[in-house]
């Protein structure tokens, strides 16, 4: 799982788990917190013995420097991100196949209007997407923006995993 490769070597670094909604990435992160709890290999790795916090809000490992933002955080579209930054941004599935295209647009400006401002400097964000409409959150990696007209394609790398994996070319950076 990425999420507990990144924790394991940048435990410092506060990470988010961003969804459509709040409620659905709590949903999705819980099984990251559980299999770290039941793990009992990975419950010494991240020192839970020592009693951190852990709730359905996020969840914190040992660091070796103070910060008080959790290590793990669910948001969502719906959340607010004021006073939030973070080292690691996954963004997973912000839209479905439902939304119109004023909630699309909606969900675009909360993405790359508010959402990717809170990573700190190097910072990295992951979006996880499946494709759900020819003008979707997936277009504006591509390239021209369909909803603004900028190139966010030109701030990320692209990597088809699942194409790769099925093309015999599957490296990980």
């Amino acid at each position: 799982d990425l999420g507990l490769q990144w924790t394991a070597f940048n435990k410092n670094d506060p990470c988010k788990y961003m969804t459509k909604a709040a409620k659905l990435a709590k949903e999705k992160l819980a099984p990251v917190k559980e299999h770290i709890e039941f793990n009992r290999k990975l419950r010494e790795d991240f020192a839970l013995s020592q009693g951190l916090e852990w709730s359905q809000d996020g969840f914190t490992v040992v660091r070796t420097a103070f910060r008080e933002d959790p290590t793990w955080e669910p948001c969502g579209l719906d959340s607010s991100y004021v006073g939030k930054n973070c080292r690691f941004l996954v963004i997973d599935d912000p839209v479905d196949a439902k939304m119109s295209p004023d909630a699309m647009l909606a969900a675009h400006d909360k993405i790359f209007g508010e959402a990717l401002n809170i990573l700190e400097a190097g910072g990295i964000a992951i979006f996880i997407l499946t494709r759900k409409a020819p003008e979707d959150i997936g277009a504006c990696l591509e390239g021209p923006c369909p909803f603004c007209e900028t190139n966010h394609s030109a701030m990320v790398k692209v990597i088809d995993y699942g194409k790769a994996f099925l093309e015999g070319d599957f490296t990980r950076e």
